[in-house]
């Protein structure tokens, strides 16, 4: 396997997670996990045909590095979709994902720029996703808190009704996650 075949596995795969994603939205549980997880499954067939085909795990280049954080995003995406049921989610992870594998696709020139030795850890590509999926939703914890604090607020006082527990507890659980 070589990355001339990557744009087909990555096409199928995004197509897959923006199903799973739009299915979150409509409220179809079992759709959005199926697409999902068969998406998971079709872009983890391109990383395991190209570490048999390589003969290593691909893990020393920039773009094959990249490879990891665009399956490990949607991976955790459904992980936090099936605790919390929050219908963003998938989307927001797709999103995330197709901007690495458009990285891979538009610049082919990572794939032959080989990382430091310290960087090539098996650990190194899951620690850079969970903390960036951390910093990711963190920062949609903070949109909602300012969102509640400013423009709802303003509504609530104007009809004299206080702010939703849900939507708040919809903050904390953001903040829960990002700390995980």
């Amino acid at each position: 396997m070589s990355w001339e075949q990557f744009i087909y596995f990555a096409m199928a795969a995004i197509l897959l997670w923006a199903i799973g994603a739009w299915a979150a939205w409509k409220e179809k549980t079992g759709l959005a996990y199926t697409a999902t997880i068969v998406g998971l499954v079709v872009f983890f067939s391109f990383i395991l045909s190209m570490w048999i085909s390589m003969e290593r795990p691909p893990l020393r280049t920039m773009g094959e590095t990249r490879l990891w954080y665009s399956f490990f995003l949607p991976l955790a995406g459904i992980i936090v979709y099936s605790r919390w049921k929050y219908k963003w989610i998938l989307t927001f992870s797709t999103i995330l994902a197709l901007v690495f594998i458009c990285v891979n696709l538009f610049k082919p020139e990572i794939h032959d720029k080989t990382l430091m030795p310290a960087l090539q850890s098996p650990w190194f590509a899951p620690h850079v996703i969970v903390y960036m999926f951390a910093y990711a939703v963190l920062g949609a914890a903070t949109v909602m808190a300012v969102y509640l604090l400013f423009i709802k607020k303003k509504t609530t006082e104007s009809t004299h009704q206080p702010i939703a527990d849900e939507e708040s507890d919809i903050t904390d659980n953001l903040v829960i996650i990002s700390s995980m």
